[in-house]
């Protein structure tokens, strides 16, 4: 089986007019990295899966093609259904989660790889509030949220982690695997704070880095007050089930 350095796990979402930015991205990477990449498509239509087809056909890539049964978001799932696929089928070092609309940048990607290897971390975070990141886009509301969010979570688990959002992240081959033997609660967001706990209370070595932050704009994105509330809840079980269970 081929050994690959880099898994890069994306999930699409009617993604089709970003694919080509994205893979003229990974192109611009000046690395003899061997990389894999792994899309796991929901779109209503084979608009996303046509153009990966198209601009990825040189590249070593699968996609997983499934649809979205719910208006909330289901990205999560979808992370976790590419995890399974990756740890059943591919040899790899590590596996990159990350979007396909360029809000999390591929030029962030090597200097993160040489990170996590040179400090022998089991994950690494894109952390947005690093003193050197940069944010673009952001608005008032998802910038007041996530930042209560964040402070909540500093507060009730670690002070050493700045991001529990951003999905922008580097885990080890192995630490995926670990993390596929507890049971996913979330579709939602939620979800990437359930991940990353599990590797907070089982004292796996975490580390962080900054990145180019560039919130997206579409409609997809849009945050509704209905979406609202069902993440709080979901973000007040995630609290309950990992700050009181016994």
């Amino acid at each position: 089986m081929v050994k690959y350095d880099l898994c890069i796990l994306i999930p699409t979402f009617h993604e089709e007019k970003n694919i080509k930015s994205l893979f003229t991205e990974f192109n611009k990477l000046k690395s003899n990295l061997k990389l894999f990449y792994c899309f796991v498509d929901d779109s209503t239509n084979d608009l996303t899966k046509k153009e990966i087809e198209f601009h990825f056909k040189n590249k070593n890539f699968k996609i997983l093609k499934f649809l979205k049964t719910k208006e909330i978001s289901t990205r999560c799932k979808s992370s976790w259904n590419g995890f399974k696929w990756i740890i059943n089928n591919l040899n790899s070092d590590y596996v990159v989660e990350m979007d396909a609309d360029l809000a999390q940048h591929p030029k962030d990607l090597l200097r993160g790889y040489d990170i996590i290897c040179n400090e022998n971390s089991d994950v690494l975070i894109f952390s947005k509030y690093h003193k050197k990141s940069l944010i673009e886009g952001r608005d008032f509301l998802r910038s007041t949220i996530s930042y209560l969010y964040t402070f909540s979570c500093k507060i009730m688990f670690s002070y050493k982690i700045t991001d529990y959002s951003n999905s922008y992240r580097i885990y080890s081959f192995q630490g995926v695997i670990n993390l596929l033997n507890i049971k996913r609660r979330f579709d939602s967001p939620i979800q990437h704070l359930e991940n990353i706990l599990f590797f907070v209370k089982n004292n796996y070595e975490i580390s962080e880095t900054y990145c180019h932050y560039v919130e997206r704009s579409d409609k997809n994105s849009s945050i509704k007050p209905k979406h609202l509330l069902v993440y709080a809840k979901e973000f007040l079980l995630c609290l309950k089930v990992n700050l009181f269970k016994s």
